[in-house]
Order: structure tokens, then sequence, then C-alpha cells
């Protein structure tokens, strides 16, 4: 029922008066436009026509196209005017109804000079469909216009005194039927559009005004204020921060309840004590509220403050609760100034807190006053961003000295900026730029910002969970380029509470870590600093800073874990792992190191080392038995990148007398994927005779690609299958699967992983020939090896 209420009052409203009224404007243009066109044809026609001929003689020739006209030019040129629109809507609808009535009488009257034996209806019909189904028809004032039409038509044929065929009588009620038809159709498509639109158009009302305003309180919210901000500027202002005294102590004494219904208190009271319409009052967060008045009197402005921290006080239960209230007065002719004032009142609150209790602190603003983004010494400003440099940067955030603690760090590094400068331009990659200092800007309040570097960017705020203001950047900035996704990496510390501007520098430098760890993927936004990523710096400084040392003393070291062939329980082979032994460390297992060296294109160095060491002990075997010998080990993609990779295998295998067919190159299938002259070096290497075999298969998207593409000598079967084959039956397909597909196409296959008795017979059971593990022996040194059953059963001493 109010729905129905409410869509009634619409379409008696001002706005879809005006709807219509424009609407109309155009429709009732065009429907005179086919008028006239009408009329230019018919004095076109009649030049040619004998007088004699037509249906009625009794006019003058051309009087009713010239008639048409002189009704429809000056009503096209009227309609042109649109002041007319604004100015009365309802007399231009009154005008188009008396046009559109005149036009219908004059429609039924082209019958009068049309020529004998034509079809005396096709003006009247063409004119008639144009007046009355291209404007909208109030309801009601479609039988207005068909009585002038049919009254004009029965005039005109009754003065015309010739016989009408009954088919055509018939035809044209049929006609006006149809007409009908259209104008209601026409009429029930504007409502329901015009009703639609403004359905929603309230709706997304109601939604902008939900999401700028606070539940709890029925304030304005933060998301306001910054939408707020081009609009409060340039004039002379007030700001005010108010914050409830010891709020944490309310909730844990009286609950959470209390605590909501002493924020809604101080909302409506705050609401109405700063009620003008130049006044806005907004949550500011927490237990905070801000007060921003333009045009105001200084004096007044604090008394009211005033009243509304004792109005607070007197309200609560034996004066238990109290407000303090900081604010600063003066002109602001910018977002600068105004996010200046908004620190200069919080400060100002916070020193209202240090005199006591339901106290008011505030100050004039003065413009030499040094904010984070005014800073006048352009030594401190980048000049493309206008945001701080560096030293900018550090010099702010140490003026504020303690108001800001606690703090976070907010470090941006832009994603392949490089690749955007190269693709689209320096101008648009100076674009980019300004446009990330604007949203850091707009979007984080109570900060210091800089431009850090040439793509990166730092935030020093007060916020300890910024991840909004932080999507937000990355949201407005993603699709800044066309064709190109900027991807925003972030990286975020909290500083100490304790000591929250010591090692400000290192505390930037933390937040930078964080997000260089996100590179070189798109899923995650940002990473904070943790004791995972220092543990993970740590490992990587300790690697980087002594693997010369390691490498000149001989603390890494080859392991040898020995592979068995399941025909004859034999070893003929090993694999060789890297061990670093480190005197306060202990034994380091690659995965500490390699991954560190390979980030740092270095793992050339290890590789080369192991293949070295494992040429050395294999040449110590006799000739015969080295002959039947083999050992793997492990090529990084990134060796590929600073070495000739086949000319040093071959150096160090030939240095030792080691044959090819005896060194077994392991690579993943990242490698074979990686780059043409990788797969060039492979090819090069197998062509003289080394052996390259697949690690880790089966745990790549593309495995059975790279068996189908490209020429490999062995699979060695990812150690996660077996791990997973106990009691699942899928997996134990897979693995019988990838075994018997590897010896189809003949290739060997080693599984690894074996580390029980039951996963060695289920190995036996699936085909597999060729098995590593604990369950035979875990990775040996060198001296160890030596003496193992293994190593002698290669010398023929077992």
């Amino acid at each position: 029922m109010r729905t129905s209420e409410a869509n009634k009052a619409f379409f008696s409203s001002a706005e879809f008066v005006r709807a219509l009224t424009i609407y109309n404007q155009n429709a009732g243009t065009a429907a005179s436009a086919v008028v006239c066109l009408i009329g230019i044809a018919g004095l076109l026609g009649n030049s040619f026509l004998d007088p004699s001929t037509k249906a009625f003689a009794g006019i003058p020739n051309h009087f009713i196209y010239l008639v048409i006209l002189a009704v429809n030019v000056p009503h096209i040129l009227l309609l042109s005017v649109s002041k007319l629109v604004r100015r009365n809507p309802a007399r231009l609808l009154n005008l188009e109804l008396l046009n559109i009535c005149l036009n219908a009488a004059l429609a039924s009257l082209t019958v009068l000079d049309t020529q004998l034996g034509s079809s005396y209806f096709l003006e009247f019909v063409i004119i008639s469909i144009a007046i009355l189904t291209f404007p909208y028809v109030r309801r009601g004032h479609e039988f207005l216009l068909f009585a002038v039409s049919l009254v004009s038509m029965l005039l005109a044929l009754h003065v015309m005194g010739r016989y009408i065929a009954w088919q055509d009588i018939y035809d044209l009620f049929l006609f006006y039927a149809l007409s009908y038809a259209a104008i209601v159709m026409r009429r029930w498509w504007f409502d329901s559009t015009q009703l639609l639109t403004h359905q929603l158009s309230e709706a997304n009302r109601k939604l902008k005004t939900r999401s700028r305003t606070d539940e709890l309180t029925g304030l304005l919210n933060r998301a306001a204020l910054r939408e707020d901000f081009p609009a409060i500027t340039g004039c002379r202002m007030a700001v005010a921060m108010l914050d409830v005294d010891d709020f944490k102590a309310i909730n844990d004494r009286f609950g959470h309840a209390r605590g909501d219904a002493v924020l809604r208190e101080i909302g409506r009271t705050i609401s109405t004590r700063f009620a003008g319409s130049n006044e806005r009052c907004y949550r500011y967060g927490g237990d905070e509220f801000l007060v921003v008045a333009a045009d105001v009197d200084e004096k007044d402005f604090a008394a009211r403050l005033g009243e509304v921290a004792r109005a607070h006080a007197d309200r609560a239960p034996n004066g238990a609760e109290s407000l303090s209230a900081g604010y600063c007065y003066g002109t602001v002719d910018s977002e600068r100034n105004l996010r200046t004032f908004l620190r200069i009142a919080d400060d100002n609150l916070y020193a209202a807190k240090a005199e006591g209790k339901n106290r008011v602190v505030g100050e004039i603003f003065r413009p030499e006053v040094l904010d984070h983004e005014t800073a006048t010494d352009p030594n401190l400003i980048d000049p493309l961003t206008e945001l701080h440099n560096y030293d900018g940067f550090s010099q702010t955030v140490e003026a504020q000295g303690e108001s800001f603690a606690p703090a976070t760090i907010v470090f941006f590094d832009i994603d392949r900026f490089q690749d955007l400068n190269k693709s689209f331009g320096y101008r648009t990659g100076d674009d980019v730029l300004r446009a990330i200092a604007t949203l850091i800007r707009t979007s984080f309040d109570d900060c210091v910002s800089c431009r850090y570097d040439t793509d990166h960017f730092v935030v020093y705020t007060r916020d300890a969970n910024p991840l909004a203001e932080a999507q937000a950047v990355q949201n407005a900035i993603a699709h800044a380029v066309p064709h190109f996704y900027v991807f925003l990496r972030i990286g975020i510390y909290h500083l100490d509470p304790d000591q929250p501007l010591a090692g400000l520098a290192r505390a930037v430098d933390k937040a930078r870590y964080a997000s260089d760890t996100l590179r070189r993927q798109h899923a995650v936004l940002y990473r904070f600093y943790n004791e995972e990523i220092a543990a993970e710096r740590d490992r990587e400084a300790f690697v980087l800073g002594h693997f010369d040392d390691a490498l000149k003393n001989g603390d890494l070291v080859p392991y040898f874990q020995p592979v068995v062939t399941l025909a004859d329980g034999r070893c003929h082979g090993f694999e060789v792992l890297a061990r670093w032994h480190d005197a306060d460390r202990g034994v380091l297992s690659p995965n500490v190191f390699v991954p560190v060296l390979e980030r740092s294109y270095m793992t050339y160095q290890l590789d080369s080392l192991m293949l070295d060491r494992a040429c050395a002990l294999l040449a110590s075997l006799p000739a015969k038995a080295r002959e039947e010998a083999y050992f793997s080990f492990n090529v990084s993609r990134n060796d590929f990148t600073v070495k000739d990779v086949p000319a040093t295998i071959e150096r160090i295998a030939s240095s030792y007398g080691i044959p090819p067919h005896c060194i077994r190159v392991e690579i993943t299938e990242s490698v074979l994927s990686d780059s043409s002259n990788i797969r060039t070096a492979l090819s090069d290497l197998r062509a003289h005779g080394f052996q390259i075999w697949l690690d880790d298969f089966g745990s790549g998207e593309s495995s059975l690609n790279v068996l189908k593409s490209y020429e490999i000598d062995g699979a060695k079967l990812d150690q996660a299958f077996l791990r997973d084959a106990e009691g699942n039956d899928k997996a134990q397909t897979i693995v019988r699967a990838l075994i018997q597909l590897c010896h189809t196409i003949g290739i060997d296959v080693v599984v690894e992983g074996v580390e029980t008795k039951e996963q060695l017979e289920f190995v036996r059971q699936c085909g597999g020939d060729i098995v590593q593990g604990f369950y035979f022996s875990k990775p040996l040194p060198t001296d160890a090896l030596l003496e193992s059953p293994f190593w002698k059963g290669l010398e023929g001493k077992r």
C-alpha cells in the first residue's frame, strides 16, 4: 500500500513532470518535423496537380499544406528554447497538447487536398502516427485527440461529398483502435522507465548516505570526511577533535553496551550543538569525534565545545565520565592546510587530556607551522609529486615527537615500473607517480608521506591497521593505464610503541623488505614485517655475507645419497646434495641457503663445486667400476644466465677423466620452459653424451608436455606422490601410471622418498626398478660413504 502511494506521489511530482516535459520537448519536435515534411511534400506534389482533379476544389491550392507549415515550424522553434522547460514545464505540456490537437484536425483535412482516385487517407495516417505515438499523451487526453480527429474527418468527408467505401471506414476505426493501444503502451513504457530510474536513484542515494554514515552514532564517518575534503576549504574554519576520557575503562567496567550508549549520546549532543548548515560532525574513529565548522566565531565555537563536554559529564552516573576536546581555528585554503588543522587539533586534544578531564584546548592556525605536506624548504620536497623527499619525511616525523605513537610504516613499491616506462613512455610513468602521491594524500589521515625514491613511497601513520587505506590506493590506481595493471607491493611495519621514533630508517627498511617478499606475483597485496620475515632476512644476510668464506674454507661439502637398482639390489650411483657446515649454526640443509643463492644468481658457484667434488670422488674408483657408476647433480636455471653450463660441465668432467655418460644433469621443468637458450644448452649437453634427467617429475603443471616435447633420458618421480600413496587409491593409481608411462616411452624412472618396507614393496608392484630414499640410506658425507657397503660394492670389495 505504501509503495503504491509512493508511486502515485512520484507521478505527480516535479521530478516526473520535468522528465515528461524534456521527453515531450524532443518527441514533439520530432513529430512536428515529420508533419512539416508531409507539408513540404504536399506543396511540391500540388505544384504539378491539376486543380480540377482534386477531391475537393472548394479550397485554394496548397492551402492546407501551408497551414500545416504555419502551425509546426513555429512550434519547432519554440520547443528549441530550453529555458521554456526550466521556467514552466506545465505550460509546455499544454502547448504540446494544443499542437497535437491542431495537427490531428489538419491531418483529417488533408483528404480534401488529395487527388481523385488516390488513397485519401495516406497523409492522414502518416501525420496521425507521428503526433499520436511520438509524444507522451497524458491519461484521458487521447480521447480528446480522437474526438478532434474524428470530428474533423467526418466534416471533411461531408464537405468532400464523395462516397467512401465501407472497408475504408472500417480501416479508419481500426486505425484509431491501434493508435489507442500504441498510446497506452508508450505511456506504460515511459512511466515504468521513469519510475525505475527514480527508484534506482533513491536506492543509490540511500546507499550513498549509509556509506557516509556511522551506524552507531548517526554522524558522518571517515569515508565521508575524505570525500568532503575539497568542499570544506577556502574559508575561515574551526576544526575540533573530541575524545572520551578513559573510554576503555568504561567498556571494561560497565560493558560494551554502556560504551556504545555513551558514543550514541555524545553523537546526539554534538549533532545538536553543531547543527548549522556550515557545520559537519564526524565519528573520527573509536571514541574520537570530529567537528568541522566554516565561518564561525572562535569564542562561540569553543563555548559550544565546552557545553558538549559538560552535557556529557552531567549525564554520566556520579559524574564519572568526561570528555576532552582540542581545536584549531584559522583560514583553510587547501586540503594540505586542512590536514594540518586536523593534526594540530589532535595535538591539542592530547594537550587537553594532559591538563585533566573535561578540558578544551585550542589555538589559532599559523601558516608557518611545519606540516608534513606544507614544508617550505624546497630541498625537502619532491618536485614531481609534491610530497616530501626522504629528508623532509624524516625531519617531519621527528618533529612530531611522541604525539604520533604508536605508529605504522607503510611502504609502496610499484611492480614492473620499468616496463611501464618502456611501454608507455616516461610521461605516463610520471603521471602514475603523481596519481599515487595524490591517492596517498587523500586516503591516509594523520600521516606523513614521502616519495622514497624512483617508484617507492613511504607513509608514516598513527593508524595501527591501515589496510583499508592501502587497498583504496591500489584499487584506484590499478587501471590508471590502459592495458597495463598497475600493482603495488605493500610492506607494513609496526614501530615499537615504547620507542616509536628509534631507528626510523631501520623501520622503513623493514617495511621495504616486507614488500620485496611479494615480488613476481599479483595475488598478495601486502605483507606485515614479522618474526618469520625477520628470521628469513637473518638467514639471507648470513648466506650472502658468509658464502664466499664458506667456499674458501671448505664449509660447503657434498653429501651422497645412494640410488639402488631393485633388480640386483645394488647401488650403481648417487645423487650429490650440498650441505653447509657452520661452526655456530651446525649443518645447514639446502633449503636454507639454495633459495637465497638462486635469487642472487650465485648458485653456479655451488653447482660447479658439487660437480668438481663428485668427479674427484668418482675418479678414485677403478677404471672398470668407474665406467659402470654414475652420479646426478642439480643445475639451477640461473646457472645458464651467468655461465656457459655445457662448457663448464665438460671442462670439469674431462679434467678428472669422467666419461659423460656417468654424469646425470638434473633439471626441473621450469628450466625447460624458461628460454630457448637453455633448451639449446641442454641439447648440447645431451649431444656430448651427458644425460638429462627431469627432477620432481609430476609436481609441475606441464610435466607430461615436457616428456612429449623434449629429449630427456630419465625422470625422478616427486617424493610427494609416494608419501601420499599410503591408503590413497587415487595416488597409488597415479604412481603406477607414471612409472608405466615412463617405461613405455623408453626412459628410466627413479622413485624418490622410499622410507619404509611397505613403500618399497609398493614400488615393486608398480614396476619401479630404481629407488632412492631413507629406507636404504640418508645422504652421507664423503668419509661415511667410503666406508659404506654401497661404495665398497662399486669397488668390487663387497
